[in-house]
């Protein structure tokens, strides 16, 4: 019962933060357009330019009685912008150059025990397209260029395909490492639960796109990527990622989805995470000129797995110049009572909402916003005859 609480506690978490493929126009409404002198805001980021951006994420569950505390994971995007359309739109290339877990007290995960899930992502590359306004396009993923001959290169099975890194029950997936009594002692924190601690955070944390005016599908639902995925070697640790390991050396790009041959399960949904958490680095614009003092809203009907839930959001400017905007931003997160099936078993959800604070800055000379965001989602699930309080609180720190 545990185990599933937390499990759809990571679904709340992923539904109200999911992105969305941003095709078509924005749906920014402006409350009020802020003190004269106006102006229209747009990305304007200059072919050939470059930056580097880290994402920090914190996430903390509870159900009932049971804990989790994940350690601190920190991604760094290496982005260049390869090129700009006749329309203004930005070709962006972000390559992942680091993704690590860093030690927080408060956790009894070690963090060496989720790089068999992070070290993966580090060399691949997220291709997307940005629009003047905000939109950003389906990702598509480039793969690092493996050693030539090596069995250790991606898509080999002594990387991301076999039982010695994304799936084994000795690694990633296992009671043994990040997913076990080591997290809290419970069943919550096994691999039948989230996943194991090692895969929720890689599905959880790293939303926080509804909430920002993007919804779509969400990065990977507790109840596929938990227990089969990530949380089971047998899912994740199979052989079929050593078809590709020494191929030619080419990178393969493969739209909306992580190259063909990686053979792991882990891998794809870490990477549609990684995608995520990556389009969060850009905010829909309003068409309408403003100037400080100006507020917009974006309001969105989530509707995933069976949940539903609203998203509203608030963007206020707090200052505005040539190629930046400060904001800050609140968002109330809504859902009707509900039943959603988890695991096979039947759950009613009560009480579904949340809320998220942040700030920050849009730079839309570079293409990116910098800033700290603070989801906090909760609800009230029973199930087999038992009620169990949930909550999860998500810290993102962008810099």
């Amino acid at each position: 019962m545990k185990a599933v609480s937390l499990a759809l506690l990571a679904l709340v978490a992923c539904k109200a933060n999911a992105p969305k493929k941003s095709e078509g126009p924005t749906d920014v409404v402006v409350v009020k357009p802020g003190a004269a002198p106006l102006r229209q805001v747009r990305y304007a980021v200059a072919k050939g330019a470059h930056t580097t951006v880290g994402l920090a994420t914190d996430w903390k569950a509870t159900a009932g009685e049971i804990s989790n505390v994940l350690p601190t994971i920190v991604t760094t995007f290496d982005i260049t912008c390869e090129d700009v359309g006749p329309d203004g739109a930005m070709h962006l290339r972000a390559r992942v150059t680091d993704a690590t877990a860093h030690e927080k007290p408060e956790s009894a995960i070690a963090p060496a025990s989720l790089a068999p899930l992070l070290d993966p992502l580090k060399g691949y590359t997220i291709h997307v397209t940005l629009q003047p306004d905000g939109r950003v396009s389906a990702p598509t993923f480039e793969a690092p260029p493996p050693a030539v001959g090596s069995a250790a290169a991606v898509g080999s099975g002594a990387s991301v395909g076999s039982g010695a890194s994304g799936g084994s029950s000795a690694s990633a997936g296992s009671s043994a490492s990040a997913g076990s009594g080591a997290s809290n002692g419970s069943a919550a924190g096994s691999g039948s639960a989230v996943g194991s601690a090692s895969s929720a955070v890689l599905r959880t944390p790293m939303g926080g796109r509804g909430l920002v005016g993007r919804t779509s599908t969400p990065v990977g639902s507790a109840a596929g990527s938990g227990s089969g995925a990530v949380g089971s070697g047998a899912a994740t640790g199979s052989g079929s990622g050593a078809a590709s390991g020494s191929a030619t050396g080419s990178s393969s790009v493969a739209e909306s989805t992580p190259p063909a041959g990686t053979g792991s399960a882990a891998l794809t949904e870490q990477l549609t995470s990684l995608a995520a958490s990556f389009e969060q680095l850009a905010i829909p614009l309003p068409t309408a000129p403003i100037g400080v003092g100006a507020q917009w809203k974006t309001t969105r009907t989530i509707t995933q797995g069976g949940l539903a839930l609203t998203s509203t959001t608030t963007l206020e400017v707090t200052s505005l110049d040539a190629s930046t905007i400060g904001f800050t931003l609140t968002s109330e997160i809504k859902g009707a009572d509900q039943t959603v099936t988890q695991s096979g078993i039947a759950v009613d959800l009560k009480d579904v909402g949340g809320s998220a604070t942040g700030k920050g800055t849009i730079d839309l000379a570079k293409g990116v916003t910098t800033g700290e965001l603070h989801f906090d989602l909760h609800s009230q699930m029973t199930a087999a005859g038992s009620s169990t309080p949930m909550r999860a609180q998500t810290d993102i720190t962008i810099h």
